[in-house]
């Protein structure tokens, strides 16, 4: 399957995207008429998928596992950016599958392999690359050579401003963060090491970075 180079530069048909949506799942032996379904539903509510962006993240966390697969699509074929309030909220442990012939699979294979290298377990490994790397990769829409620390601080910053918002501990993420760092240190993708506790930024003074549902929090 061709990778693809999809851009929010123009509007494709809805019938084109539903289309090419079908072709994707088949290329990995997926799919099924429910999936196809909440495709063409999406499609007819935001002919432009950018809309749905512009959603109450409330809204968007009640979509039902079809929809959610194909916002997944679009975020990694590059229609759609992701933003940290909602992919926080998912789990994406089959990213692996679902950016398979997109421009994010060497990236994400690139880093599993980094953090081996580095002595992180495989298990640990996939919990960086599902829960902080390929959530960044769609924040951004950059290539893994083009992530910095500004990144992982934005993110670090919206796991703070989640947990003052529901309570759940962002400790479990910021620690994946944190190695994440490392890793991307060794493999000559960050010019820095990860901070000491010392020497962390106060929290007061990384706020400006967030915006959206969880700027209020902070």
């Amino acid at each position: 399957m061709p990778r693809s180079t999809a851009k929010n530069n123009h509007i494709e048909p809805p019938l084109d995207l539903v289309g090419a949506y079908r072709t994707y799942l088949s290329s990995t032996h997926r799919g099924s008429e429910p999936y196809f379904s909440a495709a063409r539903t999406f499609m007819l509510r935001y002919p432009d998928p950018a809309q749905w962006s512009q959603e109450p993240l409330e809204r968007r966390l009640e979509a039902n596992s079809g929809t959610r697969a194909f916002v997944l699509y679009l975020m990694v074929t590059k229609r759609i950016r992701g933003d940290f309030p909602y992919l926080l909220e998912r789990k994406l442990a089959n990213i692996f599958v679902e950016v398979q012939g997109t421009d994010y699979e060497d990236d994400l294979s690139f880093f599993s392999a980094e953090a081996r290298k580095v002595g992180f377990s495989e298990r640990v490994s996939a919990a960086m690359t599902t829960s902080v790397i390929a959530k960044i990769l769609l924040r951004t829409q950059q290539p893994l050579t083009q992530i910095t620390s500004a990144d992982l601080e934005e993110f670090e910053t919206c796991c703070r401003a989640r947990e003052a918002q529901t309570g759940m501990s962002a400790r479990p993420l910021l620690v994946l963060s944190s190695s994440t760092r490392q890793v991307l240190f060794h493999a000559h993708l960050l010019a820095n090491p990860p901070l000491s506790r010392t020497q962390r930024v106060p929290l007061k003074d990384r706020v400006g970075a967030v915006n959206g549902p969880f700027a209020q929090f902070l």
